[in-house]
């Protein structure tokens, strides 16, 4: 965990020393239907829950004209739970490459964008029994379309609805044989808001379910299950002309990638999470 650590302070602390305008779209796990119109953007992220549980990732997003942006990035997951679940303690290991592009198809109050992206996974994803040593391996990318819908509410506040589509792996291979259930496919509705407290502070928070599919895994019987996954936090804009900001914020969501913004925690762990960006 602590080389982990370093090495998103590390990167988090070389993309502020680059220093223009900044400002943070979105919510910790649904993003803006406005693309971002900035400086080549950075970001460094780490969530961090109980028992040295963590995910953290490193991201840039970059404009494409007028009306759509792209996202390319690291994402890493190494978690052990702290509890048994079904009487075993699961190990989860992941890691992936992440594209996120999105192209707005309306312009306005609501602004409507089609997001169309994928966690494509460095080696298999494993999910591992330490009492039994069996593993389960998922395979290939993992697929995501959604339509943000975004509009503002009261003063410069504003909400975002996320209706998104998730291909999971379903089933998985275990090693040694056999397979086990996956998540598969999933349909979840999110929304989230950004209400502004100040000049410089935002208040932020999402929350998303599946409509239909699973995204989480039954602590007791170790069996997928559908839970809610969410954030609520503060974004704050920091330096003399907003160069960069920092988001700290809780949460129950795995990471925030397009895909891992989706799965939620078994028994709804809550976990800390801080954001750092900045424009080069």
């Amino acid at each position: 965990m602590q080389r982990n650590l370093v090495a998103t302070v590390v990167i988090a602390l070389f993309a502020l020393s680059a220093g223009a305008s900044w400002a943070q779209m979105g919510t910790p796990n649904l993003p803006s239907a406005t693309p971002w119109q900035g400086a080549d953007a950075y970001r460094a992220e780490g969530r961090f829950f109980q028992e040295d549980n963590q995910t953290w990732g490193v991201f840039f997003r970059g404009a494409n004209g007028e009306r759509a942006d792209g996202m390319f990035g690291y994402f890493d997951w190494e978690t052990t739970g702290e509890d048994p679940i079904g009487g075993a303690v699961r190990q989860s290991d992941y890691e992936a490459v992440v594209i996120d592009l999105k192209w707005l198809l309306y312009e306005g109050s609501p602004a409507v964008a089609v997001r169309g992206g994928a966690d494509l996974p460095l080696g298999n994803p494993r999910g591992t029994n330490l009492s039994t040593t069996s593993a389960a391996l998922g395979s290939g990318p993992i697929p995501v379309v959604s339509v943000p819908v975004e509009f503002g509410i009261v003063g410069d506040a504003t909400v975002v609805v996320e209706p998104k589509y998730i291909w999971f792996d379903d089933p998985l291979s275990v090693v040694g044989g056999g397979s086990v259930e996956g998540w598969g496919e999933v349909f979840m509705l999110g929304a989230g808001v950004r209400w502004p407290i100040s000049e410089r502070t935002d208040v932020v928070a999402d929350a998303a379910y599946p409509l239909s599919g699973t995204n989480s895994i039954d602590e007791v019987t170790n069996e997928v299950t559908e839970a809610l996954a969410w954030s609520a936090g503060i974004s704050h804009m920091i330096g003399g002309s907003g160069d960069w900001q920092i988001d700290l914020f809780a949460t129950t969501a795995a990471g925030p990638t397009p895909a891992t913004s989706s799965i939620a925690t078994p028994d709804q762990s809550v976990g800390g999470g801080v954001s750092v960006s900045g424009t080069w």
